[in-house]
């Protein structure tokens, strides 16, 4: 593997968590790169980013999304001859030798992603594995979330990236789909764990059954609705169209009933499925 930087997407971040996660991976690679979207506290993170000397701040006038910033990120990582870039969410707090451990995966055939597994905070158990998948180091799965990914800047620049549009939600599910299609493979870690906050959780009863959900604002949910219908448009021959469809009516669903303020979220859940069936595709 050639060299390893760190790309960090920022917006309103808590500086606490912040200096937990470039401590947590500074000495881990030669170079970190921050994108910071407009924040409201941008002058407390130049204090911050001010002790690495490896750090480079990017700063945008305004929110671009993270889709943009992860675009920006992976080309100044490219243009200095970066071969592999580690994104990280604002939040993101990485265990010790992370680099190490998933790039040792890196020497296969078209490799685009190598990412840990997932342990979401406030929800005990980690991700559900059988027996069979526990034995094995690494398992090749169909999507990752961008945060704690490793990624080939080749096969990023190969795909042309992130798409901007998306904003926020569905962009890493949208661009591990043009990877895989692509014929890059996106591997899973098993040995290794990341932890990843949720937001604000709660639990609902529906049809009987106690379901735990994380609730998220209306324009958030605008998002989601959106770049989850445009997605099942765009990448419809790839995808088991009905299953994604309902994870869509589910995400609407749990967004109208245990939404504080119903009624605009509803507004913003019915805008988003409109507008994902116009969302201009080449964006």
């Amino acid at each position: 593997m050639g060299k390893v930087c760190a790309g960090i997407v920022l917006y309103n971040p808590s500086l606490d968590r912040l200096k937990e996660n470039i401590k947590s991976i500074y000495n881990q690679v030669e170079e970190v790169f921050v994108v910071d979207n407009a924040s409201n506290n941008l002058m407390e993170i130049k204090k911050i980013l001010s002790k690495y000397q490896r750090c480079l701040l990017i700063e945008n006038k305004k929110n671009m999304g993270i889709a943009k910033a992860l675009n920006q990120l992976c080309s100044k990582a490219y243009k200095d001859e970066f071969e592999w870039i580690l994104t990280l969410d604002q939040d993101t707090v990485s265990p010790e030798n992370l680099i190490e451990r998933l790039r040792k995966y890196s020497y296969g055939k078209k490799i685009g992603i190598i990412c840990p597994d997932v342990h979401y905070e406030g929800i005990n158990s980690l991700n559900k594995q059988n027996s069979s998948i526990k034995t094995r180091h690494t398992m090749e799965i169909k999507a990752c979330m961008t945060s704690a990914s490793l990624t080939c800047l080749k096969a990023w620049k190969e795909v042309k990236g992130f798409r901007n549009n998306y904003f926020i939600d569905y962009v890493d599910n949208e661009f591990c789909m043009k990877l895989r299609i692509s014929g890059y493979k996106i591997l899973r870690v098993n040995n290794v764990y990341i932890s990843h906050e949720l937001g604000e959780l709660g639990t609902i009863k529906l049809f009987g059954k106690e379901i735990r959900f994380s609730r998220h604002s209306p324009w958030r949910y605008y998002y989601m609705i959106r770049n989850n219908r445009a997605f099942i448009r765009e990448y419809h021959k790839y995808i088991p169209v009905f299953k994604e469809k309902l994870k869509l009516w589910y995400i609407a669903l749990i967004g109208a009933v245990t939404a504080k303020n119903k009624k605009e979220t509803i507004r913003y859940i019915v805008k988003g499925y409109i507008d994902g069936k116009n969302m201009n595709r080449r964006i």
